[in-house]
């Protein structure tokens, strides 16, 4: 993960709902999240490149997000996920593809 590329991106985001920027808060979050994912798929820049993985660890994290409890990922059975690690994927592919 380009980690400060993505943290300077994420500063300048706008909150989709218009109430301003991101606070340093969220920013700390979404770069939380974006590692824990790292730590339990791999670098997310590899994500970029594979289409298909990129749908299969998207499948994952929406079932995650969707059943609105922390599930266990089946190929790693330590490791605890929320909806949070969708929504910073998301963010990293959006900063991704606006910016290579």
């Amino acid at each position: 993960m380009q980690e400060n590329r993505f943290r300077a991106w994420l500063e300048k985001q706008e909150k989709k709902r218009g109430e301003g920027f991101l606070d340093s808060k969220s920013v700390y979050q979404y770069i939380t999240d974006a590692n824990g994912v790292e730590k339990i798929y791999g670098d997310l820049d590899e994500l970029v490149k594979d289409r298909n993985r990129r749908s299969e660890v998207l499948q994952e994290l929406e079932y995650a997000a969707n059943t609105r409890k922390q599930d266990i990922l089946p190929h790693d059975p330590n490791a605890l996920f929320g909806g949070g690690y969708k929504t910073a994927v998301d963010r990293y592919l959006e900063f991704r593809d606006s910016h290579g």
